[in-house]
């Protein structure tokens, strides 16, 4: 579209400077009954529809057409998947390859790169060969509750109650969190121990928060009655030793929380949460079941380990590529050798031959040299004795 507009406005340039020199140069006066009534005879007369054709002619040949070849030809990288990929699994580099099409008449949904795609799940069932759409893919697990998929056995999830607005942080807590977990111990009369914040929940992850039907309230529709989306429950993440604490207050005792930290850096949340591993590990040297975390923390290793090596692995349909790409280059390779090969050959053979003649001839010559040589001795020699013969017939 660009392109015609440019025609156009060359065109209207062209009709400007006509104007100028029929105008200027030719020092003629515009009559507009004169152009008005020309341009009425125009459109009456064959000329006009040839003119109109030409014109619509030279813009389908000039314009149109290489614009639209050009657009046909035009290239751009996709996404492949090159195996079967379930719902809800993690798509890594070995499920995917880069393929080259043709851009023209492509969906923008379409995904293009593999950068779009990186920490993403199958949201559909995904199959060999096809190609990868937005629509497929998602950040989160396509499963409810797709938090506890996320547990990896070293926490576990539990859940306490929230008697009052209060107690849960005015119903503003979100996924994410970190908060610390204070006890009221309403039987104990030293008002000094009454509320306290145990060591080992000072900082705790918040999984999630739930209604009083066991719905998560980000999954709520925030323009329904208030009441659905007050929550009753905080599910967190815990190990046993937080667990047990956390059980015998929502039996005995009244819990508040305190928002220490909401995700917005990374880096914050994370350490908070290994200083809280910290005060663990002192506080309990040999956990009750240390040697399970020990052997899951093995697996999470090992899994990782594999992960990495086979997002190393290129596909088998990248390999075969390469290898016909590498074939047909040495082909080439091997053609122009044998090719500058045989004409170094006859090269040689021709140089060869030359310098063969060369000495062939040399030699001829030398021989015939030889025997001028030879030849003219013998007279000599013959002249010789037939002077002394002479000679001693005259004695």
């Amino acid at each position: 579209m660009g392109t015609i507009i440019k025609v156009f406005l060359l065109l209207i340039v062209f009709i400007a400077i006509g104007i100028f020199i029929y105008t200027i140069v030719l020092k003629k006066k515009i009559d507009k009954e004169e152009i008005l009534y020309q341009i009425e005879e125009f459109k009456k007369s064959r000329a006009m529809i040839g003119t109109l054709c030409l014109v619509i002619a030279l813009i389908l040949s000039f314009v149109i057409t290489p614009a639209f070849t050009t657009a046909l030809n035009q290239r751009t990288k996709i996404i492949e998947i090159t195996k079967d990929v379930k719902v809800g699994e993690k798509i890594v580099s070995n499920m995917i390859k880069e393929v080259e099409v043709g851009s023209y008449g492509l969906s923008k949904e379409l995904i293009k790169s593999k950068e779009e795609i990186k920490d993403m799940y199958a949201t559909k069932e995904l199959n060999k060969g096809q190609y990868l759409y937005k629509n497929q893919i998602g950040k989160t697990i396509p499963y409810d509750d797709n938090y506890l998929y996320d547990l990896d056995g070293l926490k576990r999830a539990i859940s306490f109650t929230v008697n009052k607005l209060s107690n849960g942080l005015s119903n503003k807590l979100i996924k994410g969190d970190i908060i610390s977990i204070i006890i009221i111990n309403q039987t104990e009369k030293d008002e000094t121990k009454k509320a306290i914040i145990p060591e080992e929940l000072k900082f705790v992850e918040v999984l999630t928060t739930t209604n009083n039907d066991g719905n998560d309230i980000e999954t709520l529709d925030k323009t329904k009655d208030k009441d659905e989306i007050i929550y009753q429950t905080i599910t967190v993440l815990a190990c046993d030793e937080q667990s047990k604490i956390i059980a015998k207050a929502e039996t005995t005792q009244q819990i508040y929380v305190e928002l220490v930290y909401r995700p917005g850096n990374y880096d914050i949340s994370k350490y908070l949460i290994n200083e809280q591993e910290k005060i663990l590990d002192k506080k309990y040297p040999e956990r009750e079941n240390k040697n399970i975390e020990e052997g899951i923390k093995k697996i999470i290793k090992d899994k990782e380990k594999k992960q990495e090596e086979k997002e190393k692995i290129i596909s088998l349909d990248e390999i075969n590529e390469m290898i016909e790409a590498e074939i047909n280059k040495n082909k080439e390779n091997n053609e122009d050798d044998i090719t500058n090969e045989t004409n170094e050959e006859t090269e040689t053979i021709g140089e060869l031959e030359t310098t063969k003649n060369e000495e062939t001839t040399e030699e001829t010559i030398k021989k015939e040299t030889v025997v001028n040589e030879t030849k003219s001795i013998k007279e000599i020699q013959k002249e010789e004795y037939e002077r002394i013969k002479e000679s001693m017939k005259a004695n």
